[in-house]
């Protein structure tokens, strides 16, 4: 019999995180291409629909608190059906430590930032409440885990670095793409000065923008290449440009 493997995600909206859905949904459809036992849900309070990996959250458990006891419940319960639970670092998350030792043993817990970084930019004071707040609840919940995975080397270091920890496992699991011709070589169409793209579906300020736009204020050459900036951008990184 295969290893069952769920990978379970929660979300306030899927519609303001389409990175997140797009990713799970490849997943999705990579694990079934691969012939694996890998199911894949992402809750949100959106409106699901069928063959999708959304899942809608009841509107019972909307609140901030109730979207975590939420996650809670559904990864108890699917520590009865699966092997391995996969489970979306979710910021300020008090429920995961009262899983019980059984269900935490199989249990890995994904960071896709650095969340030191990613919680302190929403605000000075308020901003360390919820930095201070999320150490101390994942200290108590990833303990006795099976182990944590980041999508980077760095996200993984950080994790370890924040929480204080020595876990048994950890691994690097990178963001991927699934396209329905990725055995097609691409033809290069490369032209002209060097371009360079960064793409996210918004450009949060842990994304890193900043940085990039500073060295290039801070540059007194005259290269001949383009930036190419696709995705939402704040205001105040419009204003920068």
């Amino acid at each position: 019999m295969p290893i069952k493997v769920i990978h379970i995600a929660n979300v306030k909206s899927a519609s303001a995180n389409p990175g997140v859905r797009q990713q799970m949904e490849w997943e999705k459809r990579a694990s079934q291409i691969s012939g694996l036992d890998l199911e894949v849900e992402l809750w949100s309070l959106d409106e699901s629909y069928p063959g999708s990996v959304l899942r809608q959250i009841p509107s019972a458990y909307s609140s901030f608190l109730g979207r975590r006891l939420h996650l809670y419940r559904r990864v108890r319960k699917a520590a009865g059906t699966h092997e391995v639970i996969i489970v979306r670092h979710t910021p300020v998350d008090p429920f995961g430590m009262f899983l019980g030792q059984n269900v935490r043993a199989k249990t890995w817990y994904v960071f896709h930032t650095l969340t030191y970084y990613y919680l302190r930019t929403r605000g000075h004071m308020f901003g360390r409440v919820l930095s201070w707040s999320d150490r101390l609840f994942m200290r108590l919940t990833i303990g006795k885990s099976a182990g944590i995975i980041g999508v980077t080397d760095e996200i993984v270091e950080h994790e370890k670095k924040r929480l204080g920890l020595t876990f048994q496992k950890t691994y690097v699991y990178p963001n991927g793409l699934h396209l329905g011709d990725w055995n097609q070589p691409l033809t290069d169409s490369r032209g002209g000065d060097l371009k360079v793209i960064f793409i996210a579906s918004q450009f949060f300020e842990w994304n890193g923008l900043e940085k990039i736009l500073l060295s290039i204020k801070e540059f007194d050459g005259h290269p001949n290449w383009e930036l190419h900036l696709v995705g939402r951008l704040l205001p105040h990184q419009e204003a920068f440009i």
